[in-house]
C-alpha cells in the first residue's frame, strides 16, 4: 500500500526525494519491552493495508539505507524495533548523559 502512495508522489513531483520505510518487528521483542504497538487490521474498513499504530516513543534502529534501482529519487530506510533494554541503546544513552551533565567520576 505504501509503495502505492510513493509512487504516485514520484509521478507528481520528480525533483522531490521520497523515502519508504521497511519495518522489521520481532513479536518477542515487542511483548517483553516498553514496546507498544496496536495492528488494528481486524477492526479497519481497509483490511487489506493491515495498518500498524506505534507510540511515540518507539525506538527503532536504522539498519541499512539504500537508494532503489528503479528509480534514483526513491530510498529505502531499513529499521528493526528495538526494545529499552538493549546494550548498545543503554550505552549510547549513558554516553550521552555523561557529555550532557559531566563525569560524576
Amino acid at each position: 500500500m505504501a509503495i502505492g502512495f510513493v509512487q504516485d508522489a514520484l509521478h507528481t513531483n520528480a525533483s522531490t526525494m521520497d523515502i519508504i520505510f521497511l519495518m522489521t518487528i520481532d513479536p518477542n521483542k515487542t511483548l517483553t519491552s516498553t514496546t507498544r504497538l496496536v495492528m488494528f487490521d481486524v477492526y479497519s474498513a481497509l483490511p487489506q493495508e493491515k495498518e500498524t499504530l506505534f507510540v511515540m516513543h518507539d525506538i527503532f534502529r536504522v539498519s541499512n539505507i539504500k537508494q532503489t534501482i528503479k528509480n534514483n529519487h526513491l530510498w529505502e530506510v531499513q529499521l528493526t524495533v528495538t526494545s529499552d533494554s538493549d546494550p548498545q541503546l543503554a550505552g549510547l544513552a549513558n554516553r550521552i548523559k555523561k557529555d550532557l551533565c559531566g563525569s560524576s567520576e
